[in-house]
């Protein structure tokens, strides 16, 4: 079936789903028995570590991503992003997902860093309310650890950061903290019940090394997919059901980030086997020769027509 296209799709925030034996059976049992027939490959790669793999070349013995390259691609640059470290006993946990900072928040927090990050000839620029970046005159001898897998994680503070500038940069580290402690924005947003923001997160440092991708066209509706199409030389379209638009594709490889699930497990399962349904029609009316379907901190299935035929003939 070389003639038709070739499917990836990226499915965020099925992994707990998945890994739940209780919510997996609400799943249909025709669904349920195609998964278990399907070839599946363990993998734990967060969402933002899974989509720069589909673009750019990744040293797995490195534990940080080369985001900051992204972001300010023509400048030295450190990402900097908001966080909350939660006293957990005697350890840190690292918090940034659920924080939802508003950009008139993020103005002002930054604002009262500019001084601090100028005495380090550094300036701080907010791509974002929960993206910043800071550009330096240099990039620094640092080895951190990307963001995206610090969620939830315990901070150690003597580990978090290794390489010749450690030192200097654990200093920069602990006055963020001291400045945003007891911030005017924090003191309201804990008022309200909200995460406050009391550090700021160090990592994506390193190159980011473009690989030639063989992506006819890239589906989703994401800031970093869509930046990293761009950069590829790659077209990049939002706002598109594919599953309607597959039987009209040519051959080809084509990826596909889906949108998130409801935060309800009822919703989610029914969206969940919506989507599978749709998945297994497609392959059996042979409008696609193969779907890898892709799970961020869980894995990957691959699903076949030539699979279709033989579980259920």
């Amino acid at each position: 079936m070389a003639d038709k296209p070739s499917v990836t799709l990226i499915q965020p925030a099925a992994a707990q789903l998945l890994d739940s034996p209780m919510a997996k059976a609400g799943l249909d049992p025709v669904n349920r028995k195609w998964l278990e027939s399907a070839s599946f490959i363990r993998n734990c790669d967060s969402l933002e570590r899974l989509l720069l793999r589909q673009f750019i070349w990744l040293d797995d013995t490195r534990f940080d991503l080369p985001m900051a390259a992204l972001r300010q691609p023509q400048q030295a640059a450190i990402c900097a992003d908001p966080c909350y470290l939660h006293p957990d006993q005697t350890r840190l946990r690292l918090f940034a997902q659920a924080i939802d900072l508003s950009m008139s928040e993020a103005e002002i927090l930054a604002n009262s860093l500019h001084g601090l990050f100028a005495e380090h000839k550094a300036k701080l620029h907010i791509d974002s309310p929960m993206h910043w970046t800071l550009s330096l005159a240099e990039l620094p001898q640092l080895e951190c650890q990307a963001l995206p897998d610090m969620e939830g994680q315990p901070v150690d503070p003597m580990i978090m950061l290794n390489g010749r500038d450690k030192a200097q940069w654990l200093a920069l580290w602990n006055s963020v903290q001291m400045t945003l402690f007891e911030h005017p924005v924090n003191q309201k947003r804990q008022a309200e019940g909200k995460l406050p923001v009391n550090s700021l997160w160090f990592w994506g440092l390193g190159q980011a090394e473009f690989q030639s991708t063989a992506w006819h066209c890239v589906y989703g509706n994401q800031p970093l997919l869509e930046q990293l199409a761009i950069q590829a030389g790659v077209q990049y379209k939002t706002g598109l059901w594919s599953h309607q638009q597959w039987p009209s594709m040519p051959a080809g490889n084509f990826l596909w980030l889906a949108d998130e699930l409801d935060l309800d497990v009822t919703k989610a399962l029914e969206q969940l086997n919506n989507q599978l349904s749709e998945m297994r029609q497609q392959l059996r009316a042979r409008h696609i020769s193969e779907i890898i379907w892709r799970i961020p901190n869980f894995g990957a299935y691959r699903f076949t027509a030539r699979q279709w035929w033989q579980i259920w003939r």
